[in-house]
């Protein structure tokens, strides 16, 4: 049966051609489609992990968390060291990042102009992290505690640059103005996932446990990133059973608990890249199964001729199916394996995206294209169920089909 298929391939060239060059098509704007989808999902999840909520988040406080609208004082503070980190981590496999974080406003000056902020306080590892999604307009991450990092929009208002300096004052733990002054080591642009950091500075975590006025090992919040961002329900019981174990008065947040916009962003995205992915397959779908129920139709005489040697009407279905099978799953093979490579090797700077309202959409300032192997199999598998639907419709009568019929047809 394999070798008749194939031999029908070569055989009949120019057959073999259209299907094979029409499935390419079909399936590079399905592959095309879905790796926008994927480089916005990773994007925004990239976000969420490093800078916004990490996959899980550790805090101290009976009420439930929104880590973009909660401060300084509507958490307790709690002792963490570097011994219950490994006791974590011991307990807990696949702990990627245990990252302490504090959060706090404070009122930003330069010369005449002052303007109200909300100040992160992260280790220098973690702010290396997030600057790795940002797009800088001038200048890095903070090296040192005399350093903050900012965004555009707020250098702007400010009329500052990096290297000028700025006076800062925040409420510390017990009720004081606090004060220091720190210079601008990085200015970020606000387009693309930005647009969500737009109020937010970056300092080092020693110097924002000072300005608090905090005791050595007190924290505010312990953001934990595992090697998979996809929890599962077990892993999440299982982290929160250890730090029960380890500090009884500690809550634990899910990313999309503690951030339910930047969450609802999100299933906007992955629901809308489903329905215009489905939208594509539909499409594609329609198109390939005409072509193959019209070229099957035409294949009347050599269905005959193929039960007239004794073929049962299963066999002889299996036969033309794995035909187009094979020339549709090489093609989308081909085209998906190519797009993968080039994405992964020649395209991992990304795409820049010239237009604002674009990166606004894309909520990125460039699209990093992305196809992973499992959707390649499934357009793969989805096609070849769609080639077998097809010569199944084409010759649903085969069975009842008189085999002196099929062979006076003129084709």
């Amino acid at each position: 049966m394999i070798r008749l298929s194939l031999k029908n391939i070569t055989r009949k060239k120019s057959r073999a051609f259209l299907i094979f060059i029409l499935s390419i098509v079909a399936a590079f704007n399905i592959f095309y489609q879905t790796a926008q989808k994927n480089s916005v999902q990773n994007s925004l999840k990239q976000l969420i992990g490093e800078a916004i909520s990490g996959q899980y988040i550790i805090y101290d406080s009976a009420e439930k968390l929104n880590v973009l609208e909660s401060q300084f004082s509507d958490l307790k503070l709690f002792n963490w060291n570097e011994q219950l980190e490994k006791s974590l981590r011991k307990e807990a496999d696949g702990i990627l990042h245990v990252s302490p974080r504090l959060r706090f406003g404070g009122m930003m000056s330069s010369g005449d102009e002052s303007i109200g902020i909300n100040l992160q306080a992260l280790s220098k590892e973690h702010l290396r992290r997030v600057s790795s999604i940002l797009d800088f307009h001038g200048g890095t991450v903070p090296e040192n505690n005399d350093e903050i990092m900012l965004s555009k929009t707020f250098a702007d208002e400010l009329n500052s640059k990096v290297g000028d300096t700025l006076v800062i004052l925040a409420n510390n733990r017990n009720g004081y103005l606090s004060d220091t002054i720190l210079v601008i080591s990085g200015i970020f642009r606000t387009n693309g996932l930005a647009q969500f950091l737009t109020p937010i500075g970056y300092i080092n975590y020693e110097k924002g446990s000072s300005l608090m006025g905090l005791e050595k090992g007190e924290t505010m919040e312990l953001l934990v990133n595992f090697k998979n961002f996809e929890g599962t329900n077990e892993q999440e019981a299982f982290l929160h059973s250890s730090i029960i174990r380890l500090n009884p008065e500690l809550n634990i947040a899910t990313w999309n608990e503690s951030s339910p916009l930047l969450n609802s962003i999100l299933a906007i995205w992955v629901n809308f890249g489903y329905i215009i992915k489905l939208i594509f397959i539909a499409f594609c779908f329609l198109i390939l199964v005409n072509i193959i129920v019209m070229i099957t139709n035409n294949r009347k005489k050599e269905i005959g001729t193929l039960l007239a040697f004794g073929f049962s009407p299963f066999r002889v279905i299996n036969t033309i199916a794995f035909e187009y099978i094979f020339l549709v799953v090489t093609a989308v093979l081909w085209i998906g394996v190519t797009l993968k490579l080039a994405f992964d090797f020649l395209l991992q700077e990304g795409i820049p995206i010239p237009v604002e309202e674009l990166q606004a959409a894309y909520l990125s300032s460039k699209i990093i294209p992305k196809i992973f192997w499992l959707d390649i199999a499934e357009v793969c598998f989805l096609f070849a169920l769609a080639c077998y639907l097809a010569v199944l419709i084409s010759l649903r009568k085969l069975p009842k089909t008189e085999i002196t019929t099929l062979l006076r047809t003129a084709t």
